[in-house]
């Protein structure tokens, strides 16, 4: 059996932030996107714990309400978190943790500093013996701290969807294009999508919820709830049509990546809770929905900008 001492590629939050998080006082962070409900959660399980975040992509745009938790966290000493105010734009992903004098240990790699990076994707970081203070003067002084004054100037500082954003993009769908014939393409039981291991073969899949460490506050738990859509989508907009059973919502993505479906109108929480027969407003862990048999649902395209939400069936 290969046993690897440098790497770290299963359950990234506890063997790199919690293990860590016991050993040393200090952990400072370049991250290419990060998420204020991630930093949160670190914030209030390692109150000890000096933490300084760079976010390297922030001229993409910070969410509004992830801006005004940062600021939050910054005016009550929990957390130190700067922007980025310079292109090109700094994708990498470093976290190093340190104490007085020699004693470090970094890690560098693919997760962002967030829910998706800690806890929902494939991801791998490498263990380094290095001293990353170089790496981290350079980043220092390309960003601001998020409470500068100047950063509403200099990042773009967005709301989620805007009814007016939405209004734009909902005309340019066109809801009389010629649909696949779903009988064709897929094969059901007892009213849910057949799939092996959970994995269709078209479509878009999305997890119901998707952070396995902060499941009653993730995908359709979540306020405002949504579903988290795997590995990189390729839809040609972010509003679309979704139907679900004979109704017809009004969808949109964002988040990180954009990987995060919603519903302008509806709770799409509540919409796939009625589905399963679970009470409104409930929060389901896993364990509750894979006792049911659904944990994933697919986004099956029926026609230009327009999806159906179908269950998949669980199989272990």
């Amino acid at each position: 059996m290969i046993k690897y001492t440098n790497i770290v590629f299963d359950d990234l939050y506890n063997n790199i932030i919690k293990a860590n998080s016991k050993k040393y006082r200090n952990l400072r962070v370049i991250t290419g996107y990060s998420s204020a409900i991630f930093i949160k959660k670190i914030v209030s399980e390692f109150p000890n714990l000096n933490l300084t975040i760079y976010i390297g992509m922030a001229r993409h745009g910070i969410l509004k309400k992830d801006h005004v938790a940062y600021c939050n966290l910054v005016k009550e000493n929990k957390v130190k978190i700067h922007y980025q105010i310079t292109d090109p734009g700094t994708h990498q992903k470093v976290l190093e943790f340190y104490n007085n004098g020699n004693d470090h240990i970094g890690y560098i790699g693919s997760a962002n500093f967030s829910e998706n990076g800690f806890g929902q994707q494939r991801e791998v970081m490498a263990v380094l013996e290095d001293d990353l203070s170089i790496v981290f003067r350079k980043q220092a002084k390309l960003c601001l701290s998020c409470v500068d004054s100047k950063t509403s100037e200099l990042i773009p500082i967005s709301e989620c969807i805007s009814n007016n954003q939405f209004a734009m993009l909902e005309s340019q769908i066109e809801v009389n294009q010629p649909s696949f014939d779903k009988n064709n393409i897929r094969r059901y039981e007892n009213n849910f999508l057949v799939a092996k291991d959970s994995t269709v073969q078209y479509g878009y899949v999305a997890q119901l919820v998707p952070d396995q460490y902060d499941q009653m506050h993730s995908g359709i738990n979540a306020e405002p709830s949504f579903i988290y859509l795997t590995g990189l989508e390729s839809m040609s907009s972010n509003s679309f049509r979704l139907m679900v059973g004979k109704n017809k919502y009004s969808a949109y993505r964002e988040g990180e990546l954009n990987r995060n479906v919603m519903l302008k109108d509806e709770d799409i929480g509540n919409v796939i809770r009625k589905i399963l027969k679970i009470p409104e407003n409930r929060k389901v862990g896993l364990n509750t929905l894979k006792k049911i048999g659904c944990v994933k649902v697919s986004l099956i395209p029926v026609g230009f900008n327009q999806y159906t939400l179908e269950l998949i069936k669980f199989n272990e």
